[in-house]
This record gives structure tokens, sequence and C-alpha cells, in this order.
């Protein structure tokens, strides 16, 4: 990516949309009450985030932004800006995750505290009517097929379709949409975003961290080509590059979309290839 695509670049990149929202919890904590419908009175980001980002179990995740509020409920925002693959069963998982994190061994199943999962997308996530943009929100939560009273289990998912027609939504969240999709600055909610954006992109350690992941998946390439690894699906996969680029991602806290763009472009994986490899180091190396 050249300096002119780095300035470029919009809060719709997982990567910036994660060091903004990191750096600014009163804009995290905006988007929460935004997307969920709650007032929030003040959230915290825990000091051991990277470990967060960093905990696997076999297959694992790696959270975009993850915090808690007042009343101890948990939250994940994730920014899905390109492949909206699998998004049910990956919000279930990142759910568990959140679990596993908040409850000790030992402590009663009361304490589990409420959650919520919430993939900002693109595009809509589940395309129910190719002829319709879709809702801009939807919004689950687990209840009796029968009856329809809910389980109150405290395990709530939002999915936010950006490329829907933001109509029937709040004030709010009809900004942001139309934000996420322009880019153009509009009110006061838009101008925030828009300069917290623009401060992350011109703080050099962000830049250095983003082109050293860059450089990172670069050099891996080359040396691949240089070793002669990348010869095409017929003539096999090149275990040890796959093993390799994977490892270096992991490393920078990369995303699992930017792991599968590794490994498509490096090692000549379908996407659906790269995830079955990353479950598959994923596994190996968790005993």
């Amino acid at each position: 990516m050249s300096r002119k695509e780095w300035q470029d670049i919009t809060f719709a990149n997982d990567f910036i949309f994660g060091q903004v929202l990191s750096r600014n919890p009163e804009l995290a904590k905006k988007l929460a009450e935004i997307i969920t419908g709650r007032k929030i009175k003040s959230i915290s980001i825990p000091k051991d985030q990277h470990a967060i980002k960093m905990t696997y179990n076999g297959k694992g995740v790696r959270f975009d932004v993850y915090f808690e509020d007042d009343t101890n409920t948990k939250y994940d925002l994730e920014m899905q800006a390109s492949s909206n693959y699998n998004l049910p069963k990956r919000s279930r998982y990142y759910q568990s995750m959140i679990d596993q994190k908040a409850l000790n061994k030992g402590n009663d199943y009361d304490l589990l505290p409420n959650s919520y999962v919430i993939f900002i997308c693109m595009d809509d996530p589940f395309k129910s009517d190719p002829d319709k943009s879709g809702l801009v929100k939807y919004s689950f939560e687990n209840i009796c097929r029968e009856n329809g009273k809910p389980l109150n289990d405290g395990a709530y998912k939002i999915f936010i379709n950006a490329s829907a027609k933001a109509t029937e939504v709040t004030p709010d969240l009809k900004e942001l949409v139309e934000y996420l999709n322009s880019g153009k600055v509009t009110d006061d909610l838009s101008k925030e975003i828009d300069t917290a954006v623009e401060d992350i992109k011109k703080d050099e350690e962000v830049v250095t961290m983003f082109y050293t992941l860059q450089d990172k998946i670069r050099d891996e390439r080359a040396e691949a080509r240089e070793e002669g690894l990348l010869q095409g699906r017929a003539e096999g996969r090149a275990e040890e590059r796959i093993e390799s680029t994977i490892r270096t991602a992991l490393m920078f806290n990369a995303t699992e979309d930017q792991i599968v763009d590794a490994l498509t472009q490096q090692c000549d994986l379908t996407p659906d290839e790269a995830r079955k490899r990353i479950e598959e180091y994923q596994k190996q190396n968790n005993g």
C-alpha cells in the first residue's frame, strides 16, 4: 500500500476501525449506544486487550474492539469490510469466547454477564432478497420457537448493513450508515469519527505498525517466490510457507480476513482453503 492509499483509507478498514475505537473509548461507547439502543454510563477497555486478541482455543478469535460497560455487559465490535463468510456461526463462536473469558473457574453461571457481538458490514450479510437492499439492522436473541418467549440468556447479536437505505432507524444510526457508505461528513457523529480517523492516520506509531505488517507480508511473498514455493495447486502446497505466513500475520494481530488475503495471494489458496488451513494451524499450535 502506497502512502496515498494510506491517506485514502477509511473507517471501514478493520485495522483503522480497531485503532480508532480502542484509542477513543468515548466514541466506542457512543457507537455501542447507537447500535444497541442502550444508554451506557461508561466503558472500560481491558488492559489485556492485546492478550484477548491473541487468545486461541480451537479455531480462536481476534476481536477488533472489545470492552465492557459500567453494568459489566461485554461488547465486541467487528468491522466487516469485505467477506461476510459464515457470519452467523462466527458470531456464535465469538460470543462463546467472550463467555469463556468472562467466567472464572468455579463461578456460578448467574455471574455470566450479558454480551453483544456486533458486526458492521458494508453490504447485506443475509441477502434475503436480491432486489432489495435489506435491513439496516438485524438483531438476534434466543427465543422459544413455540411461543416466542425469550430465553433471557443475555446473549445478543447485531448485524449492521451499511448498504441498506437508512429508513425507519434512529437519526444517529442513519448518519453512521451514510458516513460508512460515502465517507462524507454531514453532522456531529460523522465529524467526530472522521476527525478520529485522520488523527490515527497521522500517528507515526500506528503508521509504523501498519507498514510493518505490510512489509512482513511482502517479504514473505518475495521469499516464497525466490524459493520457488509458489508453483500452483497442481504441484502441491508449500506447507512451510503457509505456516510461516499464518504465524507472521498472527504475530501482528492480523484479522482472519487479512490472513485469508495473504494466503490467497502468497500461497495460491482459495478463500475456503485458506480458512481451513488457519483453523488447522490454530488447532496444531494449541496442543
